[in-house]
Parts: structure tokens; sequence; C-alpha cells
């Protein structure tokens, strides 16, 4: 990403890596040029393979209008350590019933849910959820104080909470989280906030 608008106060990522998905490639997102290293990068909707693990790109809309103001978005879907995980990237398009059928039943599901033009309302997020009943949720692209209030057009994840109640709500006091097979929940879904690092 660029450090600009949402993510103005943000940190660039100084992550030495093997491997980057990208879900879109706008002037705002998508930016590698500062990426440490030489990782292998990975763009457009297919199957791969990668040290062992298959990762699939499933196509969907960045937008509400059929792709057509923002293009298509990249949803990575691939499992690692015995967890089935789905990004949905920027997703801002209602999935449909032949995407849903791609990207099966997450265990852990990487959503975004801070609305503006390019990803999901707190409400489509909801019916995001709904629809693909994963067992863990990581909530992203939301207002955090790192954004330039002037210039970002999306919301805090609070106003996703509120609508999922019921869940659980795990909060870290870290950008990471260590994620096993075995501490999934049952039956319930729960729902992981990172706290980020600027």
């Amino acid at each position: 990403f660029r450090t600009l608008g949402c993510t103005a106060g943000y940190r660039a990522p100084k992550v030495d890596t093997d491997l980057v998905l990208i879900s879109s490639q706008l002037l705002d997102e998508g930016v590698v040029d500062e990426l440490p290293g030489n990782p292998r990068l990975i763009y457009e909707p297919g199957v791969y393979q990668f040290k062992g693990i298959q990762i699939q790109g499933i196509a969907t809309d960045h937008d509400r209008i059929g792709g057509k103001r923002f293009g298509r978005n990249v949803v990575w879907k691939w499992t690692q350590g015995g967890i089935n995980i789905l990004h949905l990237g920027g997703a801002a398009a209602p999935i449909t019933v032949e995407q849903k059928i791609l990207m099966g039943r997450p265990d852990l599901l990487l959503v975004p849910v801070g609305g503006g033009a390019k990803a999901y309302t707190p409400q489509e997020a909801q019916a995001a959820v709904k629809a693909l009943n994963p067992k863990m949720i990581i909530p992203t692209q939301y207002r955090t104080q790192a954004a330039d209030a002037a210039t970002c057009d999306i919301v805090a994840v609070d106003e996703f909470l509120n609508l999922m109640s019921g869940m659980q709500v795990r909060r870290s006091n870290s950008d990471t989280v260590t994620v096993r097979a075995g501490d999934l929940p049952g039956n319930d879904s729960v729902i992981q906030v990172l706290s980020y690092k600027f």
C-alpha cells in the first residue's frame, strides 16, 4: 500500500518474505516497489503451487458495479498447518453462488469490514460471514487512528462488531496472531481483532 488516506499513519511493511499475494493493483494498494528481498508475487486468479502449498486465486469484483470502477479483486484460498484460509482482499460485491462453491467453508476468514468504495460495509461483511460460515474471522480494512480523517472514507471495526452480536470477540495487543488448527472453535465462530502498530 501507499501511506496515504486511510493508511497515512501506517509504517510500510518491512517483512522479509518469500511470497506476496496481491488482491488488486490500484495506485493506493498492491504496491510492491519497496518490498524487501525478492519475493514471488502472485496477482492473477488461478491455481499456484508454492513450497508444497496450493494457492487458489478467485476473481471477484472490487466494487459494487460489476468491477466497472475499480476492476477485479482476487480472493486468496489456501490450506496451511491444517487450516483452510480465505482472504477476501478488497471484496465489495456480494459473493455469487459460483464463487461460494470455489471458496468453500473456510476455517479462517479475513474479511474487509470498513466500507468505502472498495470494500464491504459492515452489513455486507456480515452477509459474507453468514454465507461462508467460518470458524474464525479476522476483520480487515477498517478505520484506525492511523487514518487521515479528511481523506479516509471507511468506518471503525466496532461498527462490524456491533452487528455480530453473540459471537465471541478476542482483542489482541499485537499485530500478529498464531492460529493452530486445534485452537479453532468447534460450532461457534470467534472474531479476532488485531492491534495495529503504527
